[in-house]
């Protein structure tokens, strides 16, 4: 089975500031203690867990394993790293979703961001983990992104899909 929890809170999303792919943000106290107190609740147990190279999500991800009190393997991939926000990295919130932003921004265009996402499902398919719980520790868009690649969903409106709240396991295949 595959599952996908956000990242606890960073830095960067109490500060309400966009950290994307190049701004590497570690986790917040807040969401330390959230997280934390999420987990010791959690009953799925997992044999895998990938993380993107990203501290908030490695953090994560050995804050998960650590609660677990198991030994879990976790892998880190640079490709769920989280959607590059270009000129927008390290600037407050706003809202966008539509092209001209994307270029306006120099943001990391969709097909991109797909191609990226997609090699790394496609890879983890092709293992034999038939048997195994593996848990995606990643980042709001990537989870959309591959929300939207598991249900052969058009990327082009991959962020209007699937909404992941903080602090819940998400099954995805």
């Amino acid at each position: 089975m595959l599952y996908f929890l956000r990242h606890a809170q960073s830095i960067a999303n109490q500060s309400g500031i966009y950290a994307g792919g190049s701004l590497d943000s570690h986790l917040s106290e807040e969401g330390i203690q959230k997280f934390s107190d999420y987990v010791s609740t959690n009953t799925l147990k997992f044999d895998i867990i990938y993380v993107s190279e990203l501290s908030r999500s490695i953090e994560s991800g050995k804050l998960f394993a650590n609660l677990q009190k198991e030994k879990i393997n976790i892998i880190s991939d640079a490709r769920i790293n989280e959607l590059d926000f270009g000129k927008l990295t390290g600037h407050k919130y706003i809202s966008f979703d539509t092209e001209n932003i994307y270029k306006k921004f120099q943001i990391e265009s969709k097909e991109s961001f797909h191609s990226r996402v997609n090699s790394f499902y496609k890879e983890l398919i092709k293992k034999d983990l038939a048997d195994k719980n593996i848990l995606i520790v990643g980042h709001s868009g990537v989870g959309k992104m591959l929300y939207t690649i598991v249900n052969s969903l058009p990327y082009e409106r991959y962020n209007s899909y699937q909404r992941f709240d903080d602090y819940e396991v998400y099954l995805l295949q």
